[in-house]
């Protein structure tokens, strides 16, 4: 009886009809004390304070799960850090918002995935840019829109292209230029399947060593006074 008494008083337990003792354990390195603040329970690593609404601690605060660990909330969820904060996972992350997501940094933003990379949107797509926009993409880079497609650029515009370059478009296609246009390659072929017009409200100027110009049915030249027709003979009249 005495032996039993002794380890009660020893690990802080109430004795029998006297008065309160906060539990400890036997070696008296963690305790749980109750407080006018809260439930404070203490170890050698610091100590942590309960008060019914809110768990302090004056450190460190580690909460470790060997299997799964579900946070259920019934209204809103705040997560505030005042340093930097850290989200590891070991295989795959999933967020899932109902309603609509915010996403706010005050400083630099780096977005880094090691395989594929899907994004989906259902309607609208806005994105703004304050400063300049990298963007490297070492394979092969497809882009598909479906309806209209604006592009803006407010400064200068430069567009750099290893390999081959090919354009389709179904319907028709205007390019305009404010300043000056120019085109320069090995070779240049263009081709119209049914008429060919090029105009222009100045002074227009073919220049090359050998100038060549075909026209498989006839070729008319028009000027100001005077007509230059070259007619096939075996072909229909201009």
């Amino acid at each position: 009886m005495v032996q039993a008494t002794s380890r009660a008083r020893a690990a802080g337990r109430p004795w029998p009809g006297g008065p309160r003792h906060d539990p400890a354990s036997p070696d008296g390195r963690f305790t749980v004390a109750a407080t006018n603040n809260g439930i404070v329970f203490t170890g050698p690593k610091g100590s942590a304070t309960f008060d019914g609404e809110e768990l302090l601690s004056d450190a460190d605060f580690k909460i470790t799960v060997p299997q799964a660990l579900t946070l259920t909330n019934g209204s809103a969820l705040a997560i505030a850090s005042g340093a930097t904060t850290n989200l590891t996972t070991g295989t795959a992350l999933s967020i899932t918002s109902g309603a609509g997501t915010a996403l706010t940094t005050g400083a630099n933003f780096s977005q880094d995935v090691g395989g594929a990379f899907t994004q989906n949107v259902g309607a609208a797509y806005s994105q703004s840019l304050g400063g300049a926009a990298t963007q490297n993409i070492a394979n092969g880079f497809t882009q598909d829109v479906g309806g209209d497609y604006q592009q803006s650029v407010g400064g200068a515009y430069d567009q750099t292209i290893a390999g081959d370059l090919d354009q389709k478009v179904t319907k028709d296609a205007s390019q305009e230029v404010g300043g000056k246009a120019t085109q320069a390659a090995a070779s240049i072929t263009q081709k119209a399947t049914t008429a060919f017009t090029t105009s222009s409200g100045g002074a227009a100027q073919l220049t090359a060593a050998n100038l060549f110009i075909t026209g498989t049915s006839c070729l008319r030249a028009l000027g100001y006074n005077q007509v230059i027709v070259l007619d096939n003979p075996s072909a229909p009249t201009c």
